[in-house]
């Protein structure tokens, strides 16, 4: 069975002293020494419970090393955490579990406890039929993804021939309305030059062809949400053009399968 090791981190970006964190575990400036020291220690994993996006997305990176597959046991039971599944999907990560799921025999936390599960409830829920998929799709390096900064600033991601841009918020045509929680995200998995499949919550996502396509003209060739069955995408309907051409695609407060075709014209 595999052995790892939970840590309580350190603030990645600060260098703080020692006496301000529980210095004694596997932190980030001394992963060398314990995979030096405590070879039979397969996993260093970090535990979640730092605030703010620059500093989990840095443990995040910190955490994914060739000798050490990524593994969050343990993140705190906030909504905002939610979103960095994606992002753990991204760096080919093994496992990402919120902490304290259950409410001790409480049955006046029920309706509180619900609603702190439900972000993540929906993710797993979306994730489910295609494990296997996301899997392969992340040993082969094929996911990107990103999550809403503090600043709601649009993200773009480089996919070979192509530039994705997302923006953050919700609603249709114009400018987004601002998320207040800053819970957006997004996932795309490249399938091949021009195919993607996307996912994401209170997010909208354009794309613009880079490279010897630069400054073409191009369309969406179809848009279609839908679910995997046994490896395979099933359309559930093909979004229309004021679905697609108001800014691009976009997903609301749940999330769903995008399979996008795109071509040039």
């Amino acid at each position: 069975m595999p052995l790892y090791v939970n840590v309580a981190l350190r603030d990645p970006l600060t260098n703080p002293p020692a006496t301000h964190y529980e210095s004694g575990g596997a932190t980030d400036n001394v992963i060398p020494i314990w995979k030096a020291a405590a070879p039979s220690i397969d996993l260093l994993a970090p535990d979640i419970y730092l605030s703010g996006s620059e500093k989990i997305l840095k443990v995040i990176d910190l955490y994914t090393r060739d000798d050490n597959a990524l593994f969050v046991p343990e993140a705190g039971l906030i909504a905002d955490n939610a979103k960095y599944f994606y992002d753990v999907l991204a760096h080919g990560g093994l496992g990402f579990s919120p902490f304290g799921v259950d409410n001790n025999g409480d049955s006046s936390n029920d309706e509180h406890l619900a609603d702190r599960l439900a972000p993540f409830a929906q993710e797993y829920a979306m994730a489910a039929p295609m494990m296997r998929e996301l899997a392969q799709w992340a040993f082969e390096g094929k996911i990107k993804a990103v999550v809403e900064h503090e600043d709601g600033a649009e993200q773009a991601l480089k996919l070979g021939a192509w530039d994705a841009v997302i923006k953050f918020g919700s609603g249709r045509g114009g400018e987004l309305k601002p998320n207040q929680n800053h819970n957006g995200k997004a996932m795309i998995i490249t399938l091949d030059e021009n195919k993607f499949i996307m996912t994401g919550t209170n997010c909208r996502i354009n794309f613009r062809p880079i490279g010897s396509n630069a400054g073409k003209a191009w369309q969406y060739l179809k848009v279609e949400e839908g679910w995997y069955d046994h490896g395979t995408f099933k359309a559930l309907r093909i979004l229309n053009g004021d679905e697609t051409d108001w800014g691009g695609p976009a997903i609301g407060d749940k999330p769903k399968v995008l399979q996008i075709s795109l071509v040039i014209r």
